[in-house]
């Protein structure tokens, strides 16, 4: 048998009464003796404890996908370094480079943006472009067939050739 519970206060010097709580109640017969169940779901102590679980949980799942993120960034960094000295040896042995200032390695991935450039001429997606600031000097490389395509002097003021091409430093 369901029953409802009326919780009523009366306003002190009034004769107004203010209905504070209305709640479901199940009267449950055992035997003889009449039990008064609340119809609650949860208690303060169960949301609580549900919430912290799941705060642990997601912290967990944040706390792994962070890891995963900087191991793949870890892992391009030294991907590309590799890369960019593989490259730097490979045009050392073809053309005496400056031993004083390490140079930025672009490769060339947009030949539509290039192709009023001079310097860009004969470039071809995928070479590298290896820019020297000291000495004011641009090298245009082909690593398929391991040739210098092109050598330039390059205006520092004008970084045309630098944004033209993805850079790797």
């Amino acid at each position: 048998m369901k029953q409802k519970k009326v919780t009523i206060k009366k306003v002190p010097e009034t004769d107004i009464i203010e209905v504070i709580e209305i709640k479901k109640l199940e009267v449950a017969d055992t035997g003889g003796l009449l039990e008064i169940v609340k119809n609650n779901r949860f208690k303060k102590t169960e949301v609580v404890i549900t919430l912290a679980i799941l705060l642990f949980v997601v912290s967990l799942v944040a706390i792994y996908f962070y890891k995963q993120l900087n191991d793949i960034k870890k892992g391009f960094n030294q991907a590309t370094a590799a890369e960019r000295m593989e490259t730097i040896l490979a045009v050392d042995k073809l053309i005496v480079l400056p031993s004083d200032e390490q140079p930025t390695v672009a490769t060339v991935t947009d030949l539509e943006k290039l192709k009023d450039q001079e310097f860009f001429a004969n470039a071809k997606k995928g070479d590298k472009v290896l820019i020297y600031t000291k000495v004011k000097k641009a090298i245009l490389y082909d690593p398929i067939i391991n040739k210098i395509v092109e050598v330039a002097l390059v205006n520092t003021e004008d970084t045309q050739v630098i944004e033209n091409v993805q850079t790797k430093k």
